[in-house]
């Protein structure tokens, strides 16, 4: 079962500004809201599958909504730039940046056109 997730979470790696050596274990994500985020992260796969099983795009619209508010409350938390800089840092960046890039992709899935700046 972890090593499922681990794969999903791999394959946000690609084009990730941190390499793929960055992945090292939840050692360096001890936050619950952390641990809480990259879990969400890893279903993303099954709420497509899901979404199109049912011909219902409130499926994925659920999904993002969930993501969107369990980022927000992980910001709050984890600080990427004050993180001790190696693993610790390089997990927490591409935690956020696995989340971005599903956002991106979600709101692209529906229809919509994702910001790169607020």
């Amino acid at each position: 079962e972890g090593e499922r997730e681990r794969r999903k979470l791999m394959t946000c790696i690609r084009g990730a500004a941190v390499g793929q050596n960055a992945v090292t274990g939840p050692s360096h994500l001890p936050e619950p809201e952390a641990v809480e985020l990259a879990l969400h992260l890893s279903f993303y796969q099954d709420t497509l599958l899901q979404c199109e099983r049912s011909l219902d795009p409130s499926v994925l619209v659920q999904y993002l909504l969930r993501l969107g508010r369990l980022v927000a409350r992980a910001h709050a938390v984890i600080n990427v730039r004050r993180a001790t800089p190696g693993p610790q840092q390089d997990q927490r960046s591409l935690l956020f940046h696995c989340s971005r890039r599903i956002l991106h992709s979600g709101l692209e899935l529906l229809g919509l056109q994702p910001l790169d700046v607020v």
